[in-house]
């Protein structure tokens, strides 16, 4: 009996978990500046919708891409929608909301929350817990000191 309900639990579990997209914070400097990112790979056999990212505490936003469009619907905190076909991965830009003189360098460092919300293709309709990314504001920093340029990468 309770071999049983360990395969049934296990089963309904491997369901929602399969197809996950998974989730992490990257940094790439450039020759100007050093750019934080949300990257999102989708391992799973299908494609995934992004229905959108929501940080908590807002002091950040999310941009899809690189473009002028993409910073003001960060901005105006409009959510970042986006396919991922299968093994395909996406960078989707963090954008520093606060005010650069007003926050002094020495701010207590606060913690962070990335949740992605989500859907597979074949199942739009079907819910799914969203994917949480837990950072903080000091962390990101160091990781952008710390990153390499591009171009300096032999």
């Amino acid at each position: 009996m309770l071999k049983t309900t360990i395969k049934i639990v296990g089963s309904i579990v491997g369901r929602f978990a399969r197809g996950r997209p998974q989730t992490e914070v990257a940094v790439e400097k450039t020759l100007v500046t050093a750019h934080r990112y949300i990257r999102v790979k989708n391992p799973g056999p299908t494609g995934v919708f992004i229905k959108g990212v929501r940080v908590y505490p807002p002091i950040y936003g999310i941009a899809k891409d690189h473009s002028v469009r993409a910073d003001l619907d960060a901005a105006r905190d409009l959510d970042a929608r986006d396919l991922l076909r299968p093994g395909e991965t996406r960078d989707l830009r963090i954008i520093d909301r606060r005010d650069p003189s007003k926050v002094p360098r020495d701010a207590p460092s606060r913690f962070v929350y990335f949740f992605i919300f989500w859907r597979k293709n074949s199942s739009t309709s079907l819910p799914q817990v969203p994917v949480m990314v837990t950072t903080s504001t000091h962390d990101l920093e160091q990781m952008a000191a710390a990153a390499t340029r591009r171009d300096d990468v032999p």
